[in-house]
């Protein structure tokens, strides 16, 4: 039931924006923004209109903290947080064609620079469904 999934999500998220008014730390700050898309998630599940623009806004306030927590601190969670991020605006349908690429191309720089850095089979697979997707959007 998405909207019992919303409802749940969203007074998660009230916690989690609590959190880092309280206390914050780079964890809270990730759980806001992880949260932020959750709830976007489900915004975008349940589709129409206005739910669709909401989760846009709320996908695009995960990004903005994604990029902070990475201007503090450079690590591979931080990189993965904001391929996330940068993935979630582009594949989203109100998402215009041309920013769409440039959120996929700066997705798959950064998958690459993990890849490259780690050699982990994930940011190997993330590569993948980065070239994959920006394939279904270059395609003539």
């Amino acid at each position: 039931n998405l909207e019992k999934a919303l409802e749940l999500y969203n007074k998660g998220l009230e916690i989690s924006e609590q959190l880092v008014t309280e206390v914050s730390t780079t964890e809270s700050k990730r759980d806001l923004s992880v949260s932020y898309n959750n709830v976007a998630g489900i915004y975008e599940a349940i589709g129409g209109k206005e739910n669709l623009e909401k989760a846009l806004e709320l996908y695009n306030k995960g990004l903005e903290i994604s990029e902070q927590i990475l201007e503090s601190e450079k690590t591979v969670q931080a990189y993965e947080d904001l391929i996330v991020s940068l993935y979630n605006i582009a594949t989203h349908e109100y998402t215009s064609k041309n920013t769409a690429i440039e959120f996929l191309h700066e997705a798959l720089r950064i998958a690459n620079m993990l890849y490259d850095n780690t050699k982990m089979v994930r940011h190997q697979n993330i590569v993948s469904i980065l070239i994959n997707e920006l394939n279904k959007r270059t395609e003539i």
